[in-house]
């Protein structure tokens, strides 16, 4: 009977650990691909990418065109009108953070199908998947 029981033990542990190295892979999985701007969060209001020149002028309208391509080597290409780069990313609760050189870069919110960028404390620049 002891023998029984500490093989159920074993089990259930090994299960544990298979759902948790799975969890961390699919959200991995998840944003690989590319994702573009979506619209723009600030604490009234949802913004649309199209109407942002309304609101912050055509220097601000220029991140409608950044991008970040996610890639399977856990790098991402990042492509704005400041710059193009590639770096590392790690996924973690919910959050990627971006990387170089063990430096880091920035954090990335993952919620539910957007990517969301804190640009300042007053707006955030939401991504979805293209």
């Amino acid at each position: 009977m002891r023998g029984y029981i500490k093989n159920i033990c074993i089990f259930a542990v090994c299960i544990t650990i298979i759902i948790g190295v799975t969890a961390c892979g699919k959200q991995d999985s998840e944003i690989i691909g590319t994702w573009i701007v979506d619209y723009y969060k600030t604490s009234e209001e949802d913004i649309p990418a199209d109407k942002i020149v309304e609101y912050y002028g055509e220097n601000f309208a220029e991140y409608n065109d950044t991008k970040f391509i996610f890639q399977s080597s856990n790098t991402v290409e990042v492509s704005s009108p400041l710059q193009n780069t590639t770096v590392h990313f790690t996924v973690s609760d919910g959050i990627i953070e971006l990387s170089d050189n063990d430096k880091q870069l920035m954090n990335l919110e993952i919620s539910g199908n957007n990517i969301i960028l804190d640009y300042n404390e007053k707006i955030s620049i939401v991504f979805k998947k293209e």
